[in-house]
């Protein structure tokens, strides 16, 4: 979390997971955090050189509109869910979740 609090990025896993496991596990946990979902766009997206499964969410919440980038995809036997969420607009912290993907590696 940044030190603001309003720049999130996660990393969810769960061995045997799938694509889809791990997209219900992180929208589940957006509902029982009082989050709603105003907007889901699907997409394709990449990260570490695979192309993977993308959703880009419009959310609000109790202290604002966010906007939540998340990328979903099976490595080794593992369910990944790679995401960051910050307030609606602010492409600086968009660009820093991007630079953050850019640097993740497997193996």
């Amino acid at each position: 979390m940044s030190p603001d609090g309003e720049f999130e990025f996660m990393v969810l896993y769960q061995e045997g997971a799938s694509v889809d496991d791990m997209v219900s596990t992180f929208e589940n946990s957006l509902a029982n955090g009082g989050v709603q979902v105003n907007a889901r766009q699907e997409a394709q997206g990449s990260i570490a050189g695979m192309n993977v499964y993308a959703v880009l969410y419009s959310l609000s919440t109790d202290y604002g509109d966010y906007t939540a980038v998340a990328r979903y995809f099976t490595s080794g036997g593992v369910g990944y869910a790679v995401i960051y969420d910050y307030p609606k607009n602010n492409e600086d912290y968009n660009r820093l979740g991007e630079y953050i993907v850019g640097t993740f590696k497997l193996g």
